[in-house]
């Protein structure tokens, strides 16, 4: 009989969160978890979230393989350039049906035998199965009229998210007007958990799935914004007002992080349970910092190419791809493009111009750090395109991204079966050993190319040389609506928040 498994991947998990908030009494299930579960601190990649990696840490989780083998090296890339095949694929190939709820870089989605959310950085609203895209409007919704929103709630009811989640996200929606942004952003980070819960537990139950991942994101984005309202050691200049209205707000946090898991286990009880962190936290005294991203429309009119091209953000980065019938030529773009300069500085105003194997140029416009001007000077920088000459704030927005928490290379990785015959900490792991401990955990054979290992014998171990025969990825033609892609920049915090 096939094992049944549950992933769980907690977007910036940390232990040392999980630990202080045990003791405190306050974590009843990851109590409950560490005490029954093989459990170890699972180190990551270097991490630089002013250069957002993501993409390649969730396709080394999913290959159990180094960036340099399967070609995803950063924001740039879709999951048409994954050259090595991930876990819900191997899986597939033994028969297992598959589920996946938010896994990095799975648009467009695929049938893997049972459901496909894909991400938040999807390019459009396309799930597998088609019906259940309603989930994706809500997380590229803009603010709509309240028959709109009645509208989208009845669709999300109809697909499986239940009545009293719904209830309380539109309860939510009527008073958030008087909140302040601080703590609309973190009731709206509650509730998309809980609606993302709700419809996960329920495509579980229907589709039966082998095994299901979730993804929650929450922990993440609480610990960007808000950690300094709870540290005052670190952050002994924050009022008293201000830890009174946020301070506990990374804890409940971390509280909703602990029913959501123990609701899932509760749920499905026959089924195992692994869960997941791409990294860990840690707090920044150096946490605020100004990034440039290009306005977009502004910059294709101020060139001529508006309507020649489509353009989308990844991270920082514009990427352009050329219509077929424009009249463009890449190579000659590129040129363009590289000869563009800031006045009177004379240097280049994109730090990054560049393109792949599939013709996509990305842009990236130069950043403080690279450029010889400072902020007080913006207003007074010209840009030369062709021989014209147009203002810098014209064509470019600054995103004031203040944090408090940014990314730790050490992350979680718990595996709870009923079965164990071993349990607590069986020391460090890296990304690379989750995809060789789930085949291991199911009598799976492993392969010589992964870069990890098993982080427990759970069976005896058979070999081949590579799943990467499995890989039969088209090229998908983007058509972007690109507010899905700038809505998960807002909340991961590389762009402003729409006023």
């Amino acid at each position: 009989m096939k094992k049944k498994v549950i992933i769980v991947g907690i977007d910036g998990g940390t232990f040392t969160l999980i630990d202080r908030f045990i003791e405190e009494g306050k974590l009843p299930f990851f109590k409950f978890l560490k005490e029954n579960s093989i459990y170890s601190y699972m180190d990551s990649v270097e991490q630089d979230t002013r250069v957002p990696i993501s993409p390649t840490i969730w396709t080394s989780l999913a290959t159990g393989k180094k960036a340099e083998k399967h070609k995803i090296l950063s924001f740039f890339n879709l999951q048409q350039d994954i050259v090595s095949a991930r876990w819900f694929e191997i899986l597939n190939h033994y028969g297992y049906s598959v589920g996946t709820f938010g896994w990095e870089l799975t648009w467009p989605p695929e049938n893997y035998g049972g459901f496909t959310i894909p991400c938040s950085m999807a390019r459009d609203n396309r799930t597998f199965p088609s019906y259940l895209s309603p989930i994706m409007e809500l997380r590229g919704k803009k603010k709509g009229n309240l028959l709109k929103n009645i509208f989208l709630f009845f669709k999300l009811k109809k697909i499986g998210v239940d009545f009293l989640t719904l209830t309380q996200l539109s309860s939510n929606m009527l008073v958030e007007k008087f909140y302040d942004k601080k703590l609309k952003l973190f009731k709206r980070l509650i509730f998309l958990n809980r609606i993302n819960l709700s419809l996960f537990l329920n495509l579980v139950k229907n589709f039966k799935t082998d095994v299901s991942f979730f993804f929650i994101p929450l922990s993440d984005s609480a610990a960007h914004y808000f950690w300094k309202y709870s540290d005052r050691e670190n952050f002994p200049e924050v009022s008293d007002e201000e830890r009174k209205k946020y301070g506990d707000f990374l804890l409940k946090a971390y509280i909703e992080i602990d029913n959501s898991l123990r609701t899932i286990y509760e749920n499905n009880k026959n089924s195992s349970l692994f869960i997941i962190s791409d990294h860990g936290m840690k707090p920044i005294r150096e946490g605020s910092f100004k990034t440039l991203s290009l306005k977009q429309k502004s910059f294709l009119e101020k060139t001529n190419i508006l309507g020649k091209v489509e353009i989308y953000f990844v991270g920082l980065n514009s990427v352009i791809v050329v219509k077929e019938n424009s009249g463009l030529d890449p190579e000659n773009l590129i040129g363009f493009f590289k000869n563009i300069i800031i006045k009177p500085s004379g240097e280049r105003f994109f730090e990054v111009v560049e393109k792949d194997e599939s013709g996509r140029i990305f842009l990236k416009v130069t950043q403080f750090d690279k450029g010889k001007f400072k902020e007080e000077d913006l207003s007074n920088l010209k840009v030369l395109i062709g021989t014209d000459y147009f203002d810098f704030l014209s064509l470019v927005d600054v995103n004031d991204i203040e944090r408090s928490a940014d990314h730790d290379k050490t992350g979680i990785f718990m595996i709870y079966d009923k079965g164990l015959k071993f349990k607590g900490n069986i020391g460090n792991s890296t990304i690379y050993d989750f995809l060789p401990s789930l085949l291991s955990f199911l009598n799976l054979p492993l392969a010589k190319d992964f870069d990890g290992k098993p982080l427990y014998k759970f069976s005896e171990t058979t070999m081949i040389d590579s799943y990467d025969f499995l890989v039969k990825r088209k090229k998908e033609e983007v058509k972007v609506d690109d507010e899905f892609v700038k809505e998960e920049l807002r909340r991961l915090g590389y762009l402003k928040d729409r006023e």
